[in-house]
């Protein structure tokens, strides 16, 4: 009686802590949508159609300059952060820290080299400087506020988080405001206002982590052989996700690649609930992972789905009065792109939470081949959809786009399952062993 008493306490306790952090997730969340909202028709009420084409146009390149100078590294520290003991996780962390500051270094260079050549080749309408080098070092900076966010998420620091999270976005309101609303510099000022708390709180999230120890060898050999699919699969999003602005470019239409863009925007903002959900229970997953609870894995998993699926439907059926509301009366017509994009967001919760558990597994290189086949096939879709339908087909491409790679992952899954489920504890486990500086036994 009394062991059955402790049990139910200490079940009462752990889910106790898990809602209070999921709390303050959901509370950044909340809090951060709403600070966007609230100066979003401010924002609209002193952009130009030409703006938002400019602001859509190298926010999409975002999708594939992330991988090109993080090279997906933040997921290894997170997936290794159960399997490492507790004097390696500072070495682990540093090395992590280090390889994105000197790799993305790097990589900065030879996309900015790259892009600009092919702004040149295609004459692209869109301008280049100084909107991309805005984008790219944003991309760049913004790596070390996630590796902070996914240290104070492995320890329960949901209070921590939060804190963060909102001071960075009132820094890029203030930023906002200054040099979109006080000084008009549209575009310009509101690429330059995100790079501006970007940096600030990049840096001192980097020199906050940077615990002065040396690199290990060992650490960045097994990061990479983990990494590169992950990466190379992220790269390949491009052309699942992004790649419909570049088609759409090609169309000249300045006025709809706005109204496309606006509703991107907007729709991404209620996605940032499914990425709190995501934040908070994607430790949970890799945990169950690590322990062999399968069955509580998929419940963690489909839990996130529904929940998902409650502030999309809302939109959808409040698309215009909101819209126009968030952009001062200006760009109402975006809501009929908005009632389509609802639906990708809902199938993109689809296909992360099924990546979620293929990466989890340690299934990376079965990742990429997926991503590969989508990436083909999406890229027709876009190009047949686009050319027959505008910026209408363009939208309910990136609803089947996801729907598309949901599918190929629930396939596999449901193919590989038994290989899978056997193979990956031995991969999970005796790697670690291997590696040097993993345990196999970690109960953390």
């Amino acid at each position: 009686m009394i062991g059955g008493i402790t049990s139910v306490k200490r079940l009462f306790k752990d889910n106790y802590l898990r809602l209070v952090n999921f709390s303050f997730y959901l509370l950044a969340t909340i809090v951060n949508t709403v600070l966007m909202l609230i100066i979003n028709p401010f924002i609209a009420k002193n952009l130009s159609h030409s703006d938002y084409a400019i602001i859509g146009y190298h926010g999409a390149f975002q999708i594939i300059l992330l991988p090109l100078v993080n090279f997906s590294l933040t997921s290894y520290y997170l997936r290794n952060y159960f399997l490492t003991p507790k004097d390696k996780l500072l070495e682990l962390r540093d090395t992590i820290n280090k390889m994105i500051l000197y790799f993305g270094g790097f990589s900065l260079i030879i996309c900015t080299i790259g892009f600009y050549i092919y702004f040149k080749v295609k004459n692209v309408q869109i301008p280049f400087f100084p909107f991309f080098l805005f984008s790219i070092i944003t991309v760049y900076i913004n790596n070390f506020i996630t590796m902070k966010q996914i240290d104070f998420r492995l320890n329960k620091q949901a209070k921590k988080y939060f804190i963060l999270t909102i001071l960075l976005r009132i820094t890029i309101i203030i930023s906002t405001v200054f040099l979109v609303i006080v000084i008009p510099l549209g575009a310009l000022g509101r690429m330059l206002a995100t790079l501006v708390g970007t940096v600030v709180f990049g840096l001192f999230c980097y020199k906050t982590m940077n615990s002065g120890m040396k690199v290990n060898r060992t650490i960045i050999k097994s990061a990479f052989s983990f990494c590169w699919p992950l990466a190379l699969a992220s790269i390949l999003w491009y052309f699942l996700s992004g790649v419909d602005i570049l088609l759409l470019e090609k169309l000249n239409d300045i006025r709809n690649m706005a109204l496309y863009n606006i509703a991107i925007g907007l729709t991404s903002k209620i996605a940032i609930f499914y990425a709190a959900l995501a934040q908070t229970f994607e430790p949970d997953i890799y945990r169950a992972i690590a322990s062999k609870k399968y069955i509580r894995m998929i419940l963690i998993a489909l839990s996130i789905i529904l929940l998902n699926i409650i502030p999309n439907a809302l939109l959808f059926i409040f698309a215009k009065p909101v819209v126009n509301i968030l952009t001062y009366g200006r760009y109402i017509e975006a809501s009929k792109f908005i009632r389509i994009l609802i639906f990708k967001n809902i199938s993109m919760s689809l296909y992360y939470t099924v990546i979620l558990i293929i990466v989890g597994l340690g299934y990376t290189k079965s990742e990429l081949l997926n991503r590969i086949i989508g990436a083909v096939l999406c890229y027709v879709m876009f190009d047949k959809m686009i050319k027959n339908y505008g910026y209408i087909g363009a939208a309910w491409g990136q609803t089947f786009s996801f729907l598309i790679l949901t599918t190929i992952g629930i396939l596999f899954i449901l193919v590989q399952r038994k290989k899978m489920f056997e193979i990956s504890e031995k991969n999970l486990y005796n790697k670690g062993k291997k590696d040097g500086f993993s345990i196999t036994n970690s109960k953390r």
